[in-house]
């Protein structure tokens, strides 16, 4: 792609920033090197960090005044509410989310634009490339729509701004699974996407991030189960076919799952307990037929990510043994 739009910026790429001063730099590093052509733009939000990501925030600024701009929140509101800040002050045609502890290759948005001028769409979908400092692992995505649903990420993909205006997209109002809510409402509005077989995005697997941080005691499957309820008592899930009311119910056991089993492993026999009967009601309750949900099957459903596909399998295979007890607390101490 050559062709610059001149009037204002194609893309707006949106980075909140939170006590990631040992990450800043490579992350803004990786964005400013960028082998493109068109104009972009790199708003980064300070959520009121209380580390030297501040002043690493205006040294950049200083350095790159046209293509960096820095915002600060006046109170800290966690990621959601810091997303919806960038995204008010976008002026990209088109919006990209980097979280700052992560980086992306130098071909990341003109990959992105390529697939979107090819191909207009509202979403454009890529892969990713696990990264923990000693070890990388693409990850490309099934062409499916259960990636469109239950790869939830906010980055790794490119948004058509009108989209997200016009629907009122918003990620505020929690501070746990912000991706899934937003996503969720993504899928209801049955967005035109495209998936495509790259991966520029290192997801680096910071081990002082909220979904990295044992917490055990945060009892975040209840506020998953919140997000989960709120959305099911919304219009937009009033007005989905039934097939994809059951993709949404499979997607709250592979989401519950995860959230407990990998946050949640180590946190002893009587706290997994808990987890356990936490889930095991609230899938009762929410999802009184799930059961019959021809979606969680042994097999599972083909064009899933087959990780999530044998988690939600061996699940299903404990519940028709009634192990599923049994199962959760082998987690809990291993």
């Amino acid at each position: 792609m050559t062709s610059l739009r001149e009037n204002r910026p194609a893309v707006s790429v949106i980075v909140p920033v939170y006590s990631v001063e040992k990450y800043l730099a490579r992350c803004l590093d990786s964005l400013l090197a960028q082998d493109t052509n068109v104009n972009y733009e790199i708003i980064c939000i300070n959520d009121c960090s209380p580390d030297s990501s501040p002043r690493i925030l205006e040294d950049y600024q200083r350095r790159f005044p046209n293509r960096i701009r820095v915002l600060e929140n006046e109170e800290n509101v966690g990621l959601g509410a810091t997303r919806d800040h960038g995204v008010l002050k976008a002026r990209g045609e088109y919006l990209m989310f980097v979280d700052s502890d992560d980086y992306v290759r130098s071909d990341y948005i003109e990959q992105y634009l390529s697939a979107m001028d090819s191909n207009p769409c509202d979403i454009i979908i890529g892969g990713y490339i696990d990264a923990d400092g000693e070890r990388e692992q693409a990850r490309l995505l099934p062409h499916s729509l259960w990636t469109e649903l239950c790869f939830s990420a906010a980055w790794a993909k490119m948004y058509r701004r009108a989209f997200v205006k016009e629907n009122d997209l918003k990620f505020t109002g929690i501070r746990y699974a912000e991706d899934t809510l937003f996503n969720l409402n993504v899928f209801a509005l049955d967005a035109r996407c495209s998936i495509i077989d790259y991966a520029g995005y290192y997801y680096f697997a910071n081990p002082s991030s909220i979904t990295r941080e044992k917490g055990h005691d945060k009892k975040l499957e209840q506020e998953l189960s919140t997000l989960y309820r709120n959305f099911i008592a919304s219009d937009a899930f009033e007005r989905l076919p039934q097939d994809r009311r059951q993709m949404v119910e499979y997607s709250y056991v592979a989401d519950m799952l995860s959230t407990i089993l990998l946050f949640g492993r180590r946190c002893g026999t009587r706290r997994m307990h808990e987890k356990h009967a936490f889930f095991k009601d609230d899938l009762e309750a929410i999802f009184p037929n799930y059961r019959r949900n021809p979606y969680l099957t042994l097999s599972g459903p083909m064009g899933q990510r087959a990780s999530i596909r044998r988690g939600v399998s061996m699940f299903m295979l404990a519940e028709k043994l009634h192990l599923s007890k049994q199962l959760f607390a082998l987690f809990g101490i291993l």
